[in-house]
């Protein structure tokens, strides 16, 4: 393969990741947890939290809750971002190439 011809598939590949990468960001991901739901942005932007109303009267298991429900999205941003980082990342791109 000429320079060039490997130029534009480097090119090609890059927009790929960055079309894979805005879409992540721009995903809403959903964590549940006892009680709590919580929203969160790819960019992970805190969207919403809600609470069931039987939580209102025990402040710890509350807070609690609303952590888990909050960790439990940002883990799955996480593994949407390792998928992304696993798909590009055999493709024999050169060190610093895209992400």
């Amino acid at each position: 393969m000429n320079q060039q011809a490997m130029l534009q598939k480097l090119r090609k590949i890059q927009r790929e990741i960055q079309e894979a990468q805005e879409k992540i960001e721009e995903s809403e991901y959903e964590g549940k947890a006892t009680g709590v739901t919580a929203l969160v942005q790819g960019n992970k932007t805190i969207i919403e939290v809600k609470i069931s109303d039987e939580l209102l009267e025990d402040k710890e298991i509350l807070q609690d809750s609303i952590v888990a429900a909050i960790n439990s999205a940002l883990l799955k941003i996480e593994n949407d971002t390792n998928q992304l980082n696993e798909k590009f990342s055999g493709m024999g791109l050169p060190s610093g190439f895209g992400f």
